[in-house]
């Protein structure tokens, strides 16, 4: 009969409550069991970590690192592997993903999502020119 009483009152609390998934209020962090408030009062997320200049920099220095390394593709050949620089992967990945940035700021970009997010995306968009006319990639945050 208690347990009753006090779910009834964390429902009728929880339910007077408004909330939204852009501001949801403090008990719908505790029962995803995720950014709660620090010591201090103030709500740490990924997007206000990265204003934190020792964040900032741990990723930065991250994503540098795995930006400067390449991404090489590789063709099967009887029962061994080589390198396929005729792949069009291999340019997208290695000189130019997109118009907007280099291998290396793409790469970068997506060790920087990854760090602060826990996850980064690339997309290839496909043109109905051809298999491999006009692709290039993109980053899903």
């Amino acid at each position: 009969m208690r347990r009753k009483g006090y779910f009834r009152r964390w429902w009728e609390q929880r339910s007077s409550e408004l909330s939204n998934l852009l501001n949801p209020k403090q008990w719908f962090y505790d029962l995803l069991g995720g950014e709660a408030k620090t010591s201090s009062g103030v709500r740490v997320t990924s997007s206000s970590a990265l204003l934190n200049s020792n964040v900032y920099t741990c990723a930065s220095i991250l994503g540098g690192d795995i930006g400067k390394l390449p991404i090489q593709v590789f063709k099967k050949r009887g029962s061994g592997l080589e390198k396929d620089d005729s792949h069009p992967a291999a340019k997208l990945l290695g000189i130019r993903p997109n118009p907007y940035m280099s291998a290396y700021t793409f790469k970068e970009l997506l060790q920087v999502h990854l760090v602060a997010w826990g996850n980064a995306y690339a997309n290839i968009e496909w043109h109905e020119s051809g298999p491999y006319n006009g692709q290039r990639l993109s980053q899903k945050p």
